[in-house]
């Protein structure tokens, strides 16, 4: 029995590592050998599916969602995953960092706007770094690669976002503000009009932390973009008295253990 268990393992990973789903794994193998192996790929692989397949884990049965959750080195692991970069198209090919507005050169090659020009809209470079050809200064907008790249990061957020919740639902709070940090990261130069939903996500989650946990920073951030994004007099309002009354039963919490670092 020992010897099949392993062979399962075995075949289950490989199959994970190239993208098999874990409903069909779980037909094929059953359910306790998938969600086993499902746990340690998550942990253990370097594998860019990991992070698929650890949400995928996590939409399965309460049963299982909770064992993945009570495993420390499962939400540790997750957690990293989230910080991972995108697919390569995504990324600057000259600094290596994620790209928020990509842009052509007029030699063909793509980069992020603000590798290509600075603040006052200057091209930064003569020649191309690779072609090594002149080049124009106008640098040219990529709508469909921004649109990936929109597309990428509310995708990434969404999953943070269920994550979190679940991580609420179980009482492990002690992960929550790493998750809502790196959404932060993420959402910034988003339009606060257009992606409200999002602010008000991960408002709701931040308020259902112990108010000690509470970061009164991002608070005020979040109450700034939901305001930004509504007309709505009665709403804003709300908003703003449900943030204060946040920061005030934290500020007494500080006041009372005398910790004034709010």
């Amino acid at each position: 029995k020992m010897k099949t268990l392993k062979i399962h393992r075995h075949d289950i990973l490989t199959l994970l590592e190239n993208g098999a789903s874990l409903c069909v794994l779980e037909t094929i193998f059953g359910t306790e050998y998938v969600q086993e192996a499902a746990l340690e790929f998550v942990k253990n692989s370097n594998n860019n599916r990991r992070l698929e397949t650890g949400c995928a884990l996590l939409e399965r049965s309460t049963p299982s969602t909770k064992s993945a959750i009570n495993d420390d080195n499962f939400v540790v692991s997750l957690i990293n995953c989230f910080e991972e970069d995108p697919d390569e198209e995504l990324i600057d090919p000259l600094f290596c960092t994620r790209m928020k507005d990509p842009v052509v050169l007029s030699s063909g090659f793509v980069v992020d706007r603000d590798s290509a020009v600075d603040e006052r809209g200057v091209l930064r470079m003569r020649n191309c770094p690779w072609s090594r050809e002149p080049l124009r200064d106008e640098v040219y907008p990529l709508k469909t690669h921004k649109s990936k790249v929109i597309s990428w990061k509310i995708s990434r957020i969404s999953q943070i976002t269920s994550f979190s919740m679940q991580l609420v639902h179980f009482r492990k709070f002690e992960y929550i503000n790493q998750l809502l940090a790196i959404a932060e990261e993420l959402i910034y130069e988003f339009d606060s009009a257009n992606y409200a939903h999002i602010f008000k996500n991960l408002a709701d989650i931040e308020s259902q932390l112990p108010i000690s946990m509470q970061n009164p920073c991002r608070i005020i951030l979040n109450c700034n973009y939901q305001l930004k994004g509504s007309s709505d007099d009665n709403k804003n309002a709300k908003i703003i008295d449900e943030a204060c009354e946040i920061l005030f039963h934290r500020a007494e919490i500080a006041l009372n253990s005398r910790d004034l670092q709010l």
